[in-house]
């Protein structure tokens, strides 16, 4: 496949609501890429082989879809069951790789009903370039919903799993969780650029907007 999407974008994924919204990825050199979400249309150039295209800011949505098209490759990428709402950034080092299921608060957290509202992303803790390609990862890189194969992965460094679930599950929804950390990835760039250091220090837990 020469079109490719950065790995954040997904069947299920949650894009922050409320400020402008990059979708970036990768395709031949000089393609014309073709961008829909949630019925509206972005084009832009893959020049040297990457493009990125930036979406105004949109309110919540439960359910729409993301569309990605090469008008040199013929090739056509959709992701369904895309949310627009609130997104979590658990970021630090080591410390956020603490595991729900060791967690003295897991119980509480298994507790919480099934909310397809609720979704976590964990990046692969990748270390050098190409190592995606060359390695698999069967259990990171993909949006889980709550209740759904996984939610056990939920980490629990300064519990942003639970703060995640009851968050969303309140006055936010949909909401979605992101582990990144283990040094910078990709995956920040989620918001534009203005939290560079998300991924690396201590562990912490911010909302994009």
């Amino acid at each position: 496949m020469k079109l490719q999407p950065a790995l954040i974008f997904g069947q299920n994924m949650i894009l922050q609501r409320g400020i402008p919204i990059p979708v970036w990825g990768r395709s031949v050199r000089d393609d014309t890429v073709t961008v829909v979400l949630n019925g509206y249309t972005l084009h832009t150039q893959a020049k040297r082989g990457e493009w990125r295209v930036t979406f105004q800011p949109m309110e919540a949505v439960e359910d729409t879809s993301m569309t990605i098209a090469s008008a040199a490759t013929g090739e056509r990428i959709e992701f369904g069951g895309v949310a627009i709402g609130e997104v979590w950034i658990a970021g630090g080092q080591s410390n956020m790789e603490f595991l729900l299921k060791y967690d003295e608060g897991a119980d509480e957290m298994h507790n919480i009903p099934q909310d397809p509202m609720l979704r976590y992303f964990r990046y692969p803790q990748t270390s050098f370039l190409g190592q995606l390609e060359r390695d698999a990862f069967p259990d990171d890189g993909f949006w889980r919903k709550w209740g759904q194969r996984g939610e056990q992965g939920f980490i629990s460094a300064h519990r942003p799993g639970l703060y995640g679930a009851q968050v969303a599950g309140g006055a936010w929804r949909p909401g979605g969780l992101c582990r990144m950390q283990l040094g910078r990835n990709p995956g920040c760039c989620m918001d534009g650029g203005r939290r560079t250091g998300c991924g690396s220090g201590s562990a912490s837990c911010f909302r994009l907007a």
